[in-house]
Order: C-alpha cells, then sequence, then structure tokens
C-alpha cells in the first residue's frame, strides 16, 4: 500500500513539474535562419547614399531563392580621400568558386567575399585605408562599409533580409532578444598628428541596431523620427568609454536617437583585440535595450513612447568604420538576430 502512495505521489509531482514547464522558443528575425549563412551576392549602395538605389547584386554564387536580401551600404564619402566601391567585380581568377572583391579605385576600400563551407556560407572581409587623409577630410571623414539585412520598408524595391514585421516580436513581447555573430579584427589602428589631429582618428568595429515605435510613430506616417539607433562597440582604436553616449537628437520632434555601449557593458566581455582569430559572440540585450529607453534624452511626452512592447527591430548592421587617418581588416561571418519567448 505505501509503494502506491509513494508512487502515486511520485506522479503527481512529475505532473507537475511537466505542466509548469515551458518550451523556450527562438524566433530568428533574419531570413538566414538558425544556419546563419551568408548569401555570396550582395546589392551595394552608391556612394552618396540613398534609401532606394541600389546597385547589383554582386556576387558568383546566387541564393536557391534567387533573392540575396543583403547589402553593403557606404556611409558618408565626402572627401577625395574615400572613393567609392567600383561596381566591376573582380572574381580572382575563378568566377565560379564564391571568391570575388569589390574596391574602390584608390584601393582604399576594399570588399572581399569566400564562399568559406556548406555549414559557414559566405565570409565578408571588409579593409579600409585612410591614411594620407587630406586636411579638409579630417573633421567630417567617417568612412563607412556597413553590411546588412536588406529593410523592406526602406528599400521598398528590393528583397528583404527579415521576416515579415508580423511576425517579429516586440521588444517587450520577448523573454530575451539576441544578436550573435563571429568576427575576425585582423588590423584596427589610426594615426594621430600626421595630417589629422586627436581625436579625429579613430577606426572603429561596430554592431548596430534600428528600432522603431510603431504606435507612437505609425507606419506610413513616420513623420516623428521615433526611431533609435543602438550601436554596439566591439573595437574601438582609441579604447574610448562610449557606455550609454548619446549622439544624435536632432529633428524637430525630439528624434532620431542614437546611444553608443562599448561591449563591455555586458558581463564578461571586452573589446576585441586585433589580431585574434574569430571570436563568436551571442549578446542579449533586451535588459540593456529597456534601460536606455528610459533615458532617451529629450523623450516625447507620450507615455507610450517608452514602453518596450511598442518597439519593433527595423534594421541591422555590422559595420567597419574610419574616421580621419585609419585603418581597419576584418572579417564577419554567420549574423543572427532572434527573440526568445
Amino acid at each position: 500500500m505505501m509503494r502506491i502512495v509513494l508512487r502515486s505521489l511520485l506522479t503527481l509531482v512529475l505532473l507537475h513539474l511537466l505542466a509548469s514547464f515551458v518550451w523556450a522558443t527562438e524566433i530568428d528575425l533574419l531570413k538566414l535562419g538558425l544556419g546563419a549563412k551568408l548569401p555570396n551576392s550582395v546589392y551595394i549602395s552608391p556612394k552618396t547614399y540613398t534609401a532606394i538605389d541600389l546597385q547589383g547584386p554582386f556576387g558568383e554564387i546566387a541564393p536557391p531563392s534567387g533573392e540575396t536580401g543583403w547589402v553593403v551600404t557606404q556611409w558618408n564619402f565626402p572627401g577625395v580621400a574615400s572613393q567609392a566601391l567600383s561596381t566591376i567585380v573582380n572574381c580572382q581568377g575563378n568566377c565560379t568558386d564564391g571568391q570575388w572583391e569589390l574596391s574602390s579605385p584608390d584601393g582604399r576600400q576594399t570588399l572581399r567575399a569566400s564562399s568559406d563551407s556548406a555549414v559557414t556560407g559566405t565570409v565578408y572581409h571588409l579593409i579600409q585605408d585612410t591614411y594620407g587623409a587630406s586636411f579638409s577630410d579630417c573633421a567630417y571623414s567617417e568612412v563607412s562599409l556597413n553590411l546588412e539585412p536588406i529593410a523592406s520598408w526602406i528599400y521598398l524595391d528590393h528583397p528583404s533580409g527579415f521576416i515579415p514585421f508580423s511576425e517579429r516580436p516586440t521588444l517587450g513581447d520577448a523573454d530575451e532578444y539576441h544578436v550573435a555573430f563571429q568576427v575576425n579584427i585582423a588590423e584596427s589602428t589610426h594615426r594621430d598628428g600626421v595630417t589629422c589631429q586627436s581625436p579625429y582618428n579613430l577606426h572603429s568595429v561596430i554592431i548596430g541596431f534600428f528600432l522603431h515605435n510603431f504606435v507612437t510613430d505609425p507606419f506610413g506616417d513616420n513623420t516623428k523620427d521615433h526611431t533609435i539607433s543602438y550601436q554596439l562597440v566591439v573595437r574601438d582604436s582609441r579604447l574610448w568609454d562610449n557606455d550609454g553616449s548619446w549622439y544624435q537628437n536632432n529633428g524637430e520632434n525630439g528624434g532620431p536617437w542614437g546611444v553608443n555601449d562599448n561591449i563591455e557593458v555586458y558581463e564578461g566581455l571586452k573589446q576585441q583585440t586585433p589580431g585574434s582569430t574569430y571570436v563568436v559572440y551571442d549578446i542579449d540585450f533586451k535588459a540593456r535595450l529597456e534601460k536606455l529607453l528610459g533615458e532617451v534624452p529629450d523623450p516625447p511626452s507620450d507615455p507610450e513612447f517608452a514602453d518596450p512592447n511598442n518597439w519593433h527591430m527595423t534594421g541591422l548592421y555590422l559595420s567597419s568604420a574610419v574616421h580621419g587617418e585609419g585603418k581597419g581588416d576584418l572579417r564577419f561571418k554567420k549574423p543572427r538576430l532572434y527573440a526568445v519567448e
């Protein structure tokens, strides 16, 4: 009799545990999905960046779907020291092996792609060198190459790299929000005092996000600029402290806003040292972003503005950027953006 009672009690305990256990679900916001294999072809933006005019796609191996869904944007090319990428593909001798290159005529900006393996997908290699910039380029000389999934609400006539908005959890909907990627930084340097003085000279590696509040600034309107750009600094060649540094607040309606964080703000992480091998990151940024929403400078008075349930993820970019005289040489692969519910 005692055995029966004990067995019954054990069964009830197990049933209770099973009933209370909820399986976590991961939702990939990128069409790459769990495999996170970058396609071998991308669009590029022209030197004078616009949100509509893309060129390409460029590459050697077409995705199975026929749509790449990814773009390399060239951001802020103001001076003679920063020519745009050519639209002529250098196929490196073999035009079917997935190894190809686009470079600027002066060789200062280079985008290389290599088809690593069926498991890894394509590796994108970003190389920049603005040593020898002219004095006029010092103060306003950001030269950025941003690898990013195409955002369909901006690039209306191009294939999206994201799943539909209706399938994306808001920041508040998810229990966790993660960005995962692999990066190998071979070089990240700058020099002071030759042409440009400190602090204008810099190379940085950044993972950036765009979020938009579609409750206070509805889709189809978007006149209030209720957008936040969150930049996570993986490498700053000056080793500056950027934690919680707001850098943008120019619109007549308050926004858009931008904020930088060093990667050290996440426990156990630190800026990557050039010359290392690939470093694998998987960062849950939900709590940090929710905290920053409460620190937006000069926010709108609408109480819906700071509610995480109203903020959708609208963009992602993996960036190499130089200012003044800087050099960068890095590789990105296997990016993933996902929510856990």
